[in-house]
């Protein structure tokens, strides 16, 4: 998203004075939340820095206006969602709020299933030529496919309950959740507020004692943690509530919900980044301390059930040897200090306080376990999954299904691995789950017979 480049203009938000009205200040965010067995209903957050639209006289009023348009085209170029917003506003530049507020604003839509391409361009109705465009990938995938599942997280300026304006244009199940599409907080807003829902699939679940985590994290290690009873009376709930920043230094945190089982078994997770720019907050020097050594990492405070899931989900990338070095490991301190230092060395760019490596790569896990879990298998055991998790995103996707003679299969493409190689995946039993029959990828698996799998038998 775009403001996932916030410390490249934190010098520009926090200095509204000197803002050139030649460049719109616009951030944007969104939520996706379960509407039918069909479709999500997507929520779009947007705000505008006022002081960087030009003002214009109308009658003695002093106005602003901006125009947003909203486009959102599925894979195969369908435009299905194509809007335009005027959004147009009387100011008064002496008052405190017009200097210290944005323009701010939701919009939602009905969308089915797939994968889009959202398109914002934005620009100023008084200045010609400041448009400003920015491009995102959208997943719109189903919440009833686990038994349980959370929505997105989002992050929001103030939530009102008592006394909500069922009339506002942010009022949803009771609550008037006001958006903060840059996910900044800090001195100017020192409450971080949450909104989320719950969706449950499962009666078994609902008679079980569910327990609700709140986990905040710095530089991967946890600062804060908080648990409650969840009871789950319903197939949908909402979470809702806040936390103080105040005390946290400048920097890029993450929030997570964790949904556990009487025994600390996940059930279902989500995680969502924010960043504090608190100037006045310095960091102390326990935390710089600790953040030398893995002991103050979140891999510190693992418990052995915990090391053992993370190098199983990150096997896939180690070598030979780390596998053979894991598994010789008895003592829980020195499977923590082995996971510190395997990421350690696999950070791109050591320099800086984010492991980039080791985030893109939860980033995927959380794809293929959402895309591709099957049955009881969760999804990065799967073919695709490990796939997926190696080499990423396949640049294009062939699928192919309701055939007469074949199976359903699909083949993923990457142009920049060795020059362009394949892999082909079958839906060889007929459980929907694809499993990887041939590739041109050296050390995968070769079979330029692998139609012979797929062929339904009696078919010519």
């Amino acid at each position: 998203m775009l403001n996932k480049y916030i410390f490249l203009i934190l010098f520009v938000l926090f200095q509204s004075s000197s803002f050139s009205q030649e460049k719109i200040g616009f951030d944007y965010d969104f939520a996706r939340f379960n509407y039918d067995e069909k479709s999500n209903y997507l929520e779009l957050y947007y705000s505008f820095d006022q002081q960087t639209l030009r003002k214009k006289n109308e009658d003695g009023n002093m106005t602003i206006s901006a125009s947003l348009d909203v486009k959102l085209t599925n894979q195969k170029g369908d435009i299905v969602i194509n809007k335009n917003y005027n959004l147009n506003t009387s100011i008064d530049s002496s008052v405190l709020k017009y200097n210290s507020e944005d323009l701010i604003g939701v919009i939602g839509f009905q969308v089915p299933y797939g994968q889009y391409k959202l398109n914002l361009s934005v620009s100023d109705n008084y200045f010609p030529g400041s448009t400003i465009s920015v491009n995102e990938n959208v997943e719109i995938s189903s919440f009833t496919n686990n038994e349980i599942k959370l929505s997105d997280i989002q992050f929001c300026r103030n939530i009102i309950q008592d006394g909500a304006d069922d009339e506002s244009l942010y009022f949803k199940n009771g609550l008037e959740a006001i958006p903060n599409p840059s996910n900044l907080f800090g001195f100017k807003n020192p409450v971080l507020f949450y909104y989320s829902e719950i969706y449950c699939n499962s009666s078994a679940i609902m008679t079980q004692e569910c327990r609700f985590e709140r986990v905040t994290k710095k530089n991967n290690s946890v600062i804060d943690s908080h648990k409650e009873p969840l009871k789950i009376l319903d197939n949908s709930i909402l979470k809702a509530g806040f936390v103080n920043i105040s005390g946290y230094g400048t920097g890029r945190f993450s929030l997570t919900f964790n949904i556990l089982d009487k025994n600390d078994n996940l059930l279902a997770s989500n995680s969502k980044n924010f960043y504090v720019f608190n100037p006045n907050v310095e960091k102390s020097k326990a935390e710089i301390e600790t953040n030398l050594s893995f002991v103050g990492s979140e891999f510190g405070t693992y418990n052995e059930e915990e090391c053992d899931y993370n190098f199983e989900i990150a096997k896939y990338v180690a070598v030979s040897g780390e596998r053979d070095l894991y598994e010789s490991l008895k003592e829980i301190d020195a499977k923590r200090k082995f996971l510190f230092e395997f990421w350690k060395k696999r950070d791109i760019f050591p320099e800086t306080i984010i492991n980039e490596y080791k985030n893109e790569y939860m980033e995927r896990l959380s794809h293929v376990n959402s895309k591709f879990s099957h049955r009881n298998k969760k999804g990065y055991k799967t073919d695709q999954g490990r796939v997926y998790l190696i080499y990423g995103k396949p640049d294009r996707i062939e699928s192919r299904t309701n055939m007469a003679e074949k199976k359903p299969f699909e083949i993923w493409q990457y142009d920049n691995i060795e020059g362009g190689v394949f892999f082909v995946f079958g839906d060889t039993m007929g459980i929907t789950e694809y499993e990887l029959l041939h590739s041109t990828k050296r050390g995968e698996l070769v079979d330029n017979n692998w139609e012979r799998r797929i062929k339904i038998k009696g078919s010519y």
